[in-house]
């Protein structure tokens, strides 16, 4: 099944808040270069909703729903190094037919923590009067098991794919760049998660490792005191190689993602800015047999403060 694209999305924020000529939005699915004014805390909700089906949409034979709300919470804690800690919490209900019969399973409850640090390591704005910047940061952290493994329904434990948590401590590194000129910046980013074993579902599982791939690029479309709009487009890729289960590699599993994902942005006031993004799959090459990603939706905010 599909994890989440971008798993430091909302985490990595940018610090560039201005608006007219020199602005610029951040990615709202991929992990951005920037990091957060020193000693800058930022404060973002955000809200997800995500359909996977068997049969490219027909649901004949599943349908997973997950409903993710999430706080991120990020700290500038010098120029150039920013620390975040995500907190997600799922509602998940998955349909199967089983026998000729739909059985329905459910599960919600706090997902796994994500602690992640970004740190720039270089940056260079261009000399005015042209208006424009580079910079590129590095990427790591740890997935940690705070979700529960052992959630139940009428019918048991709920299977390993909609546990609220994984069990596995994973890690996370990557690399993140940007071109800002003017109106319009781009970005380009890499990640490679690093799953572990665990117990989770009371089956033995290793997800197979995550490698995340994304572009980007926004635009300022909107420039009026008070209400600058921002729109963003970005691809969103994910290669995840195939899970072992009880030290069995699983056959349906694995396999190669690419979504295309619009979105708007706006800057409502100084330091407060909504987000709204759509990510739509373009590449669906996964092995076997699976639930395949038919859409997700995301609402957000992000409020700076010192």
């Amino acid at each position: 099944m599909k994890s989440r694209t971008s798993l430091l999305a909302g985490i990595l924020v940018g610090a560039g808040l201005g608006v007219a000529q020199d602005a610029s939005a951040f990615p709202i699915h991929a992990p951005n270069a920037r990091t957060v004014f020193s000693e800058f805390t930022v404060v973002a909700p955000r809200f997800e909703f995500t359909r996977e089906s068997d049969e490219s949409g027909q649901s004949r034979n599943g349908r997973l729903d997950a409903f993710t709300s999430s706080l991120d919470l990020v700290y500038g804690a010098s120029r150039d190094f920013t620390l975040g800690l995500n907190i997600p919490y799922a509602v998940k209900r998955l349909r199967l037919f089983e026998d000729g019969a739909k059985v329905s399973r459910r599960s919600d409850g706090v997902g796994d923590l994500s602690l992640v640090g970004a740190y720039r390591v270089y940056r260079r704005d261009d000399p005015l009067p042209r208006r424009g910047s580079t910079q590129f940061s590095l990427i790591g952290g740890l997935k940690l098991p705070s979700g529960s493994t052992t959630e139940s329904d009428s019918r048991g434990l709920v299977p390993p794919d909609i546990q609220p948590g994984s069990g596995s401590v994973d890690g996370i590194l990557g690399g993140a760049f940007l071109r800002n000129i003017g109106r319009f910046t781009a970005y380009a980013s890499v990640q490679y998660k690093i799953n572990s074993e665990a117990t989770t579902g009371g089956k033995r599982i290793r997800a197979g490792n995550n490698l995340h791939y994304d572009l980007v690029a926004d635009y300022l479309i909107l420039a009026e005191p008070g209400w600058n709009v921002f729109g963003v487009l970005e691809l969103n890729g994910v290669y995840k190689a195939r899970t072992e289960e009880n030290g069995v590699t699983k056959t349906d599993s694995g396999g190669n993602l690419i979504f295309l994902s619009p979105g708007l942005e706006w800057l409502l006031r100084p330091y407060l800015i909504l987000e709204l993004g759509v990510q739509l799959p373009i590449v669906r090459q996964l092995n076997g047999r699976q639930l395949e990603p038919d859409y997700s939706v995301l609402l957000g905010l992000r409020y700076f403060f010192r």
